[in-house]
């Protein structure tokens, strides 16, 4: 969460003040599909996502229509570090 949804809240409050100040105000979120569909053994990763979602969500509703962020979720990246062999494409407990 420290990282995820607060690191994520801290940018966004921090760039508002110049983002309203200047002519371009988009805002893009990177999250994860982890926020949309839970996958077995993302217990901690995956809550994380969805607070995300919701605070796009949530700015979405309070800000001025351009400077509402836009999330975008990125499909599961593979990695030597992320890999795991029950975490695989296409194994029982992992939708994909």
């Amino acid at each position: 969460m420290a990282v995820n949804y607060f690191g994520t809240l801290n940018v966004i409050r921090d760039a508002l003040p110049d983002l309203h100040a200047g002519d371009r105000d988009s805002i893009t979120v990177i999250s994860s599909m982890a926020g949309v569909l839970p996958c077995f053994g993302y217990g901690a990763y995956s809550p994380s996502k969805f607070a995300v979602r919701a605070l796009c969500e949530v700015l979405r509703q309070e800000l001025k229509p351009g400077a509402s962020p836009s999330p975008s979720y990125c499909r599961r990246m593979w990695t030597p570090r992320s890999w795991r062999p029950n975490s695989q494409p296409g194994h029982r407990n992992c939708r994909h």
